[in-house]
């Protein structure tokens, strides 16, 4: 049985936007997908937190990384009850589902969530990446039990075996660890800023190869998803194990809003503030040297890859700027550039550091190859900024609201928009995992439009003057649906608690596609 799976004796996975209610819970495993292999982004898991069940009351244990309790009475059988819906859990809409699981044998219910949403995938997806970033929590709490009921044979074949290994491993794990002890202390700490892709990984190995301890600083924003953007912290963690290193994962939110407001050295050719953007990932990486008595920090840019931020001037404003002067080694190109610290005190030999430059990877990928690591990551980073589309969505944000939230962060990664007014947002969903992110974000104040008897979008008027502007709304969502174009059609118009009907037909492109970013 996989490892990490084996501190969860039942798991309920409560999908997004549907309810639970009061049925009766018989075989929540079996309801589950399968694809735990496959993994589907998620933007801001730095949000979660974890509840327990005592008594009929949701108890908050962790809060955003930190532990808000002391350990909790796990009993047999503890259940853990993921969801996507920031704060639904604690307002008591899986009560009724707790109670039916400790009626049907839970020792003890508890709940993960988080704040904000992105595309979920069914058939277990979201399962599999929740529990992968869900279980070292647990750890903590020293769950011990089996991910799914096992028979009363099969407990004791597998504690058998485990006592048996156990026995003819403990002395030669006494001295493997003794020896990796000693070699732990005999080498020289470094930290890598690690984004998943193929460059950083490369550094790494480099200064693993040269006998440096290495571990791993991920930063992730609002904006920057690990691994190229397809991921959220999943396939990083990966990257990280294959590499043999430690990995921290840091979060910039609102620091990171604040500076993209007025970012001290631009943007580039999207709304990119990459100067600016890699001053505050290196003093996120500071912090972690200073604690753990690091010698330096490396990283895998590439001198002239990117337009903005690695050029020779960019590359000494970032050093300075973060007080890391003679403190960044970039060992894919450092034969190029000024002498770090390190080299100066003999620490690293500049024959056993790299010459790369530009945007050319035969290189690097002939040193993946010799690395040994397997299916590189195509080039690109995974900063939705540089997106020129994008980018200009994000500056329309960023023209109209002084500060904006993560919410309306969120929106902007999703759908077809469209600027009505000077106060007014028009969002189209664009497929049907997008309708349900329009309606998971959606605000008291938004309106949300539908066709009624059509397959179609689901829009959101977000502003001041969003009912204004229903009408004409009304008629754009019918546009984008399968409605008759000739014809008047229904849509059902949500805002709040109410919900109207409007009669429409289908917009001429010419009306809107004007307004659209």
């Amino acid at each position: 049985m996989n490892k990490r799976h084996t501190f969860l004796f039942l798991l309920t996975l409560a999908l997004l936007l549907c309810g639970c209610g009061s049925s009766t819970v018989d075989d929540p495993i079996s309801q589950l997908g399968t694809d735990t292999d496959s993994r589907v982004a998620h933007q801001s898991w730095g949000f979660y937190r974890l509840y327990q069940y005592q008594d009929g009351t949701w108890t908050t244990i962790f809060d955003q990384g930190q532990p808000t309790g002391g350990q909790p009475e796990l009993g047999d059988t503890p259940v853990v009850i993921v969801h996507g819906l920031g704060s639904t859990i604690v307002q008591g809409s899986f009560s009724d589902l707790a109670d039916n699981l400790i009626a049907n044998g839970a020792t003890s219910v508890f709940g993960f969530e988080y704040d904000t949403l992105d595309p979920i995938a069914t058939n277990g997806t979201f399962f599999g990446q929740a529990l992968d970033y869900v279980w070292p929590i647990l750890r903590q709490l020293e769950i011990a039990a089996a991910v799914r009921p096992l028979a009363e044979a099969e407990i004791k074949e597998e504690k058998l075996e485990e006592e048996i290994d156990t026995a003819e491993a403990v002395e030669s794990e006494v001295k493997v660890e003794d020896k990796l002890v000693k070699e732990k202390k005999e080498k020289k700490k470094v930290v890598a800023l690690l984004s998943g892709g193929l460059d950083s990984q490369l550094a790494v190995r480099m200064m693993q190869e040269q006998g440096f301890d290495v571990s791993a600083v991920a930063i992730k924003t609002p904006f920057c998803d690990f691994d190229c953007g397809r991921g959220c912290g999943f396939e990083i963690r990966e990257r990280a194990d294959d590499l043999n290193v430690n990995l921290k994962t840091v979060y910039l939110g609102d620091e990171y809003i604040e500076m993209l407001k007025h970012p001290k050295h631009g943007i580039g050719a999207g709304f990119n503030p990459c100067v600016d953007c890699r001053t505050m990932m290196f003093d996120a990486a500071k912090k972690h040297m200073e604690e753990i008595g690091a010698e330096f920090i490396i990283s895998g840019e590439v001198l002239g890859q990117r337009p903005m931020s690695q050029h020779a001037p960019s590359l000494h404003i970032i050093e300075n700027e973060s007080n890391l002067k003679g403190k960044i080694v970039r060992p894919l190109s450092a034969g190029l550039l000024p002498p770090s610290d390190a080299e100066k005190e003999g620490l690293i030999k500049r024959e056993n550091l790299g010459m790369i430059k530009g945007r050319q990877r035969k290189i690097q990928m002939q040193m993946a190859k010799e690395y040994g690591i397997e299916n590189p990551p195509n080039a690109g980073g995974g900063c939705l900024l540089t997106e020129p589309q994008f980018g200009i969505k994000a500056k329309d944000l960023f023209d109209h609201i002084e500060t904006p939230t993560i919410n309306e962060i969120d929106l902007l990664k999703i759908g077809r928009h469209f600027r009505l007014d000077e106060e007014t947002k028009f969002v189209v969903g664009r497929n049907k995992d997008e309708n349900e992110m329009i309606k998971a974000l959606a605000l008291p104040d938004d309106v949300l439009l539908e066709a009624k008897d059509y397959v179609g979008p689901v829009s959101i008027l977000r502003g001041k003057n969003a009912k204004l502007h229903v009408e004409f709304a009304s008629a754009v969502t019918l546009r984008y649906s399968d409605a008759p174009k000739t014809e008047h059609s229904i849509v059902s118009v949500k805002n709040g608690d109410s919900t109207d009907e409007v009669s429409s037909e289908c917009a001429e492109e010419q009306s809107y596609l004007k307004f659209r970013m």
